[in-house]
């Protein structure tokens, strides 16, 4: 199995063409990951761009969204935890969220809500935060995570600056 590349995404809060536009540049991606608050946005993109694979959780924004609020996903060697994080204090410590992956017997967690990047590896545990793609001022944060067959994931988080006020 050749290496897979995914795309995290979150807290878009209507930011669509900001979540668009890092999609695109992004389109060798073998899979998007939302990690919540902006459901309608995904569902505005899925329309949009029915190739792209996703897979999408809600947060404490999505009331109405009809996903879940946690789900597993299989890459390679790697059980992760996909979840927005509000259900696990996060504001408190990374701690909540690295027992939460444990619960789920998973080896990395990809999670958003507090809108800050962070990558880190806690008792074997990868946790990865892609930060906002709302962010403040003119810059959205997103992540890119690689999956090898054998080995450590690569994590690169990223920002993509905007100037034309695009939402």
């Amino acid at each position: 199995m050749a290496d897979r590349k995914l795309l995290l995404v979150s807290d878009t809060h209507g930011f669509r063409q900001r979540l668009e536009a890092i999609c695109m540049a992004e389109n060798d991606a073998d899979e998007v990951f939302f990690m919540g608050d902006g459901c309608s946005d995904i569902d505005w993109l899925r329309i949009r761009h029915p190739e792209l694979k996703v897979t999408a959780v809600k947060g404490n924004n999505d009331y109405a969204a009809m996903y879940p609020y946690e789900t597993v996903a299989a890459e390679g060697q790697y059980r992760i935890l996909i979840a927005h994080g509000h259900r696990f204090s996060l504001r408190a410590s990374i701690e909540s969220v690295i027992s939460g992956a444990s619960l789920y017997e998973c080896t990395a967690v990809f999670y958003g809500h507090t809108h800050r990047q962070l990558y880190k590896i806690v008792d074997g545990i990868t946790a990865v935060n892609p930060g906002s793609v709302k962010s403040y001022g003119d810059t959205s944060c997103y992540a890119v995570v690689t999956v090898p067959d054998r080995g450590d994931m690569k994590v690169e988080l990223k920002t993509m600056t905007f100037t034309d006020g695009e939402r």
